[in-house]
C-alpha cells in the first residue's frame, strides 16, 4: 500500500520543520511502506520553491515513487469529485486537490495531508485520508 504525501505536508516539513512532523512522516512510512507523489503535487512544490529550495524540492520529488497521471481519466474523476462535494454542501477550494485525490483513488493510495479539502473529498468518495500534523 502507498501513501501519497500532499504538498501541504511537504511544505510544512521543508519550510517550518517542527519536532512532531518528522516522526509523523516516519510513522507514515512504517505504516504504508512506500511514500509516493504525483505530478500535481510535484508541480505545487516546484511552483512554490525559492532559490536554493528548488534543488531540495527536485531531489525530494525525484526520490519518491511516482503515481502517474492519466489525464482524461483523472480529470473526469476529479471533476466528478468536485461536483459530488459541492452537491453534498462541501466546499473544495482547489481543483488540484481533486486531481490529486483522483490519482490516489485510481492507484488505491492513502492521501496524507494537512489540507481540509481532502477531508471533504473523503466524505463523498472512497478516498482514504490521513491527517499529518
Amino acid at each position: 500500500m502507498s501513501a501519497l504525501i500532499d504538498s501541504s505536508v511537504w511544505i510544512a516539513h521543508l519550510r517550518a520543520p517542527h519536532p512532531g512532523l518528522a516522526p509523523s512522516l516516519e510513522g507514515v512510512q512504517q505504516r504504508y511502506g512506500r511514500l509516493v507523489t504525483c505530478e500535481p503535487v510535484a508541480m505545487e512544490l516546484l511552483a512554490g520553491a525559492r532559490g536554493a529550495e528548488i534543488a531540495v524540492v527536485e531531489a525530494l520529488v525525484d526520490g519518491l515513487g511516482q503515481l502517474p497521471l492519466e489525464p482524461l481519466v483523472d480529470f473526469r474523476i476529479a471533476a466528478s469529485l468536485y461536483r459530488d462535494a459541492k452537491h453534498a454542501g462541501h466546499t473544495v477550494r482547489s481543483l488540484v486537490d481533486c486531481l490529486i485525490a483522483a490519482v490516489a483513488l485510481r492507484h488505491d493510495a492513502t492521501v496524507v495531508h494537512r489540507d481540509r479539502d481532502f477531508e471533504m473529498l473523503a466524505l463523498v468518495s472512497p478516498l482514504r485520508v490521513e491527517r499529518c500534523d
